[in-house]
């Protein structure tokens, strides 16, 4: 094993993992490939392609439709210019491989010399993802024959009489090759099939280390005080959970297997056709989900300047610079913003420093003047007095994960043609449905004195 390549492909990767931008465009998809195969070489392993993305899984997104002039009817789809993967997916490839080399040893520094024994660990080619044999569970075969049982399970869910569609959940948790307990969602009224299938059967029973086969993503939310079901899985301590489906409610999805996954629980999917089982057998409750997600607009119509304020500069993302930024700035992190009213001027972050536990989160540069026409404006972030010092804000999740910091705010401070001052208050959130890890939330716009 060449360690001084291991370190730098591991060091490529936790920078990858930990900024990743909200679209996984096809380029990104060859970067992450790239230090795949980086790793694969350092370390001599053959069979790291199961964490890769499949070409039949990059496609052109629908980005928008254009209507025929004056007709009013539908003309044709738009779609991106290049081709993309899905960012859930995406980020269980990733979750699966950061699983993996942790479960065998691979880390940065690492003194273990190939030959020696390493827990066991083999990769399972059904769904891509880390399994310790003897304490993670069963071959390969044996999954499958619990996802399905899982799936029967689903079947048999009772649905609440609250006039509306409810999704068909089936849990299973096994251990040592052996299932424990089997339940469906409703099988006692009003609950959720984990809750049945680990509270109500197994409240005495030592599960940590089990493997849970669900066939939709545990919740992150509940009314009290219930618990949600991503937390109970936590709680007992399993060691994996194997997902039908992420839940079509855009609120919650991919937050449960994100949390889980945070938790060091192993998160896996269904292998497809068992997934296209599940969904099919959902379809209701999909539909009625996508009814009630809110219509996606523009930003410029979401960010419409009220009260008389002309210029409105809103911040977008944080993440790697964007080409715009110029060469100056390629391979920061920082705040992506955009001008969504009349042009500002002397546009910077009024917010010099923001304390995260013993680091601080500071911005630089500044944008003369910045109109509409202009694209994104981009300001550098560096992480002070922290283990990510130098990374020029790469660190910025870990941080704020580290420390408990749910969110931090950002002032952005510029002026009209006219002198007159503004401020645009924002937020950094933390969010783990989204890739990256990080949200950023426009809160409002309000007048200012001079600086």
């Amino acid at each position: 094993m060449d360690q001084k390549a291991l370190d730098q492909a591991l060091a490529r990767f936790e920078g990858f993992r930990t900024n990743q931008p909200h679209t996984i465009s096809e380029s990104q998809v060859r970067e992450y490939h790239n230090i795949v195969d980086a790793i694969g070489l350092a370390t001599g392993e053959l069979q790291l392609d199961v964490f890769k993305i499949g070409d039949n899984e990059l496609e052109h997104k629908v980005i928008g439709s254009q209507r025929i002039s004056f007709s009013g009817r539908p003309g044709h789809v738009i779609r991106s210019p290049d081709k993309r993967c899905d960012s859930n997916r995406f980020q269980s490839q990733i979750d699966a491989l950061s699983h993996y080399l942790d479960s065998q040893g691979y880390r940065r520094g690492s003194t273990w010399t190939r030959g020696e024994p390493r827990h066991g660990v083999h990769i399972d080619p059904l769904y891509g993802v880390a399994i310790q044999q003897g304490v993670r569970g069963s071959p390969t075969d044996a999954d499958y024959e619990f996802a399905r049982l899982a799936i029967e399970e689903a079947r048999k869910s009772v649905p609440e009489s609250d006039g509306r569609p409810h999704p068909k959940v089936g849990a299973v948790v096994v251990k040592d090759g052996k299932v424990l307990s089997a339940a469906h969602r409703g099988e006692v009224p009003g609950n959720h099939a984990e809750f049945i299938a680990l509270e109500r059967n197994l409240s005495d029973a030592a599960v940590a280390g089990a493997t849970v086969y669900t066939t939709l993503e545990p919740c992150t939310t509940r009314n009290r005080p219930k618990i949600p079901c991503a937390d109970r899985l936590i709680e007992r301590k399993v060691a994996r959970v194997v997902i039908g489906i992420l839940d079509p409610d855009e609120r919650i999805r991919g937050k449960g297997q994100r949390k889980l996954s945070n938790a060091g629980i192993a998160t896996a999917l269904f292998p497809h056709d068992l997934a296209m089982e599940v969904e099919e057998l959902n379809r209701e409750f999909t539909r009625f989900c996508e009814k009630q997600s809110p219509p996606q607009t523009h930003p410029a119509k979401s960010f419409a300047p009220a009260g008389g304020l002309k210029p409105l500069v809103v911040p977008l993302r944080y993440g790697p610079s964007p080409p715009s930024a110029g060469k100056n700035s390629i391979g920061h992190h920082g705040l992506i913003v955009a001008n969504h009213g009349e042009p500002a001027y002397d546009v910077s972050v009024s917010t010099p420093k923001i304390q995260i536990g013993t680091s601080e989160l500071r911005f630089e540069g500044s944008k003369p003047v910045f109109t509409k026409a202009d694209g994104d404006a981009f300001f550098i972030g560096t992480i002070e007095l922290a283990p990510h010092h130098g990374t020029l804000g790469s660190g910025l999740f870990e941080e704020m994960r580290k420390f408990q910091v749910d969110e931090v705010t950002v002032k952005l401070i510029y002026k009209d043609a006219e002198n007159h001052w503004y401020e645009t208050i924002g937020k950094i959130e933390r969010d783990v449905s989204v890739s990256g890890g990080l949200s950023v939330r426009y809160v409002r716009q309000e007048r200012t004195k001079q600086p």
